[in-house]
């Protein structure tokens, strides 16, 4: 807060005017009441103004601007994690229909229609990679690039199989095991 005093000299003013501008100093305005004594002789006034200087926040405008983004943090972190969980699923299931459809193609075109053997993929992402990749998958090299955990692929005969896709979600959250089978995926 600047407080500025001045002593000025009276002008010539008209009597109904309260405050009249007399000057400027540095950007302040300097004003002068004007008042009429007996026989017209001049008389000094001296006028004190206050001026407030504003040029920041207070802390407690701060704290409350603080305040409010937590808040607004405590809300958005858990519902972007959510969608976060259920982004991973969606790729998991999608690239589960990607390996449904090769694995079909290699039923279509392999001796009597049936299905890889068990012992051709079993447990392993990068024997099912291959075996998909050549039938018109687009699997990338690690399952990790498309939030796979694990896999177990099973097929009794032949004409069917099971695919177990365990995903990076976590535990408990749905769709973190999907079953997947000629006849469609089952999120679990």
């Amino acid at each position: 807060m600047k407080i500025r005093t001045s002593l000025v000299s009276m002008w010539e003013v008209s009597h109904h005017m309260a405050k009249t501008r007399i000057a400027t100093n540095g950007g302040y305005y300097l004003y002068a009441t004007p008042a009429i004594r007996p026989r017209g002789t001049a008389i000094f006034l001296q006028r004190t103004q206050v001026w407030k200087r504003e040029a920041g926040f207070t802390l407690i405008e701060l704290m409350i601007v603080v305040a409010i983004i937590g808040i607004l943090a405590a809300v958005a972190v858990p519902t972007f994690i959510s969608y976060r969980n259920k982004s991973r699923v969606a790729v998991v299931v999608a690239t589960s229909e990607s390996i449904r459809a090769a694995i079909a193609s290699f039923a279509a075109d392999s001796a009597g229609n049936l299905y890889p053997a068990t012992s051709s993929i079993a447990a392993s992402y990068d024997n099912l990679r291959t075996i998909a990749n050549r039938n018109g998958a687009s699997l990338p090299a690690t399952a990790a690039q498309v939030s796979i955990r694990t896999i177990d692929y099973s097929s009794a005969n032949g004409f069917g199989y099971t695919i177990s896709v365990t995903t990076t979600v976590p535990v408990g959250t749905p769709g973190e095991t999907l079953i997947v089978t000629p006849e469609g995926i089952v999120k679990q």
